[in-house]
């Protein structure tokens, strides 16, 4: 039974699988659908039968999820179809010839996720795999980067002037570095045979549970000893962290005129949900606060 592609509903029906779904657009192009296992957009590839070679040639399109449902199967097609004619004018392999190794595979990736440039030279650009050739690359050059990234110490601090501060990287933090090889990877080759060398995708799969919510949680007397322990010059931001509700990153963007004494509101314009909000304070914190705030001007920070 032929699979519309083009249907919003329809691509929502679909099992998640290894193996494309696929729609065909003429006589060896195809365009095919990767449902996402976490309920993402999903995946879009293209495949084109190579003549001159006798076999398919695949290609990732990446997700499109910048654009509406609606609008993915348009855009997916016209590159798809784009692919097919590179594959049957013979522009395949000159262009493939351009992206040999690792790193151009990713700086070819970065050209449409600038976002990712940063992460990618940090992580990828001056490691050994970046100089693999794509055709040689196999699941141990993968487990080996992965490895090395994983030992790579996190930066607590990164105040230009005094001690460095580091911690062990955390497994979530490992997942985002990731993404960004995993896509580039996945835009010029496919999949390897699984449980195979040649199963590069394997060594890339994510930390499970790495995004589980952190339980720790200090007691009142622990706080108490925290904030007792603090430099006198940062104690006051310490309090106020262990009073209030709020990320370290929303408690450094707050200034004196955020605080309202008088109906003892606070707000707070700058948090993960990126939206201002007003919080009650107790009258103990509302004292803190006013105290914090005595003979500052509105735009003068706080605590």
């Amino acid at each position: 039974m032929a699979i519309d592609l083009s249907k919003v509903g329809k691509r929502g029906e679909l099992k998640s699988q290894r193996e494309p779904h696929w729609q065909r657009l003429r006589a060896g192009a195809f365009i095919g659908f990767r449902p996402s296992q976490r309920g993402g957009p999903g995946t879009w590839i293209a495949r084109a039968y190579d003549a001159d070679a006798g076999k398919y040639r695949i290609k990732s399109l990446g997700d499109f999820g910048t654009l509406p449902g609606n609008e993915q199967f348009t855009a997916a097609k016209k590159e798809a179809e784009v692919f097919a004619d590179q594959v049957e004018s013979g522009g395949f392999a000159e262009a493939r010839s351009k992206i040999e190794t690792v790193q151009d595979a990713c700086e070819d990736y970065a050209k449409t996720h600038a976002n990712e440039a940063h992460r990618l030279k940090r992580i990828v650009y001056g490691d050994p795999i970046a100089r693999v050739k794509l055709d040689k690359l196999r699941k141990h050059h993968i487990e080996a980067w992965r490895a090395r990234v994983e030992a790579m110490p996190a930066l607590v601090s990164r105040r230009k002037q005094g001690e460095i501060l580091t911690r062990a990287r955390a497994p979530s933090t490992v997942n985002r570095d990731l993404v960004p090889l995993r896509a580039a990877l996945s835009k010029q080759l496919a999949p390897g045979t699984p449980n195979s060398g040649a199963a590069w995708q394997e060594a890339l799969k994510p930390v499970k549970n790495a995004g589980r919510q952190r339980t720790l949680y200090l007691a009142i007397g622990e706080r108490r000893k925290l904030v007792e322990k603090t430099e006198a010059q940062a104690r006051p931001f310490v309090k106020a962290i262990a009073t209030l509700p709020l990320r370290p990153g929303a408690m450094a963007g707050l200034v004196a005129g955020d605080f309202d004494k008088r109906t003892r509101e606070l707000t707070i314009g700058k948090d993960k949900t990126g939206k201002p909000r007003r919080i009650p304070v107790p009258i103990a914190v509302a004292d803190f606060l006013t105290e914090q705030t005595k003979d500052k001007l509105p735009a003068a920070e706080e605590p």
